[in-house]
């Protein structure tokens, strides 16, 4: 896990290896940035509006069934395709605060 960790966050090589651990846990912790937590928000709404246009196609034999794979295929990877990326942003930004 840590492997991935220093090629995200390249920064985290600067930081001692015992205590990359402790500054990794210290910054997920982080708050996130006004214009992160809006743009999280509005890319919720944007997916959320999304995927109920795509399931307004379901009859009610296959609601269920069609509901599972429209949040499998279409509503898991738009929310990732977001978050994922800001919440490197944020470990980014807090390890080199903490080397600072």
């Amino acid at each position: 896990m840590m492997k991935i960790w220093l090629f995200l966050v390249s920064d985290l090589k600067h930081i001692p290896v015992a205590q990359r651990k402790r500054a990794l846990e210290q910054a997920s912790k982080s708050n996130l940035l006004p214009n992160e937590m809006i743009a999280m928000a509005a890319w919720l709404v944007i997916v959320y509006f999304f995927t109920q246009s795509i399931l307004t196609g379901a009859t009610d034999e296959n609601r269920l069934t069609f509901t599972l794979v429209a949040n499998l295929i279409v509503t898991i990877p738009l929310l990732l395709a977001v978050f994922v990326p800001l919440h490197i942003r944020r470990i980014r930004r807090d390890i080199k605060r903490q080397i600072k």
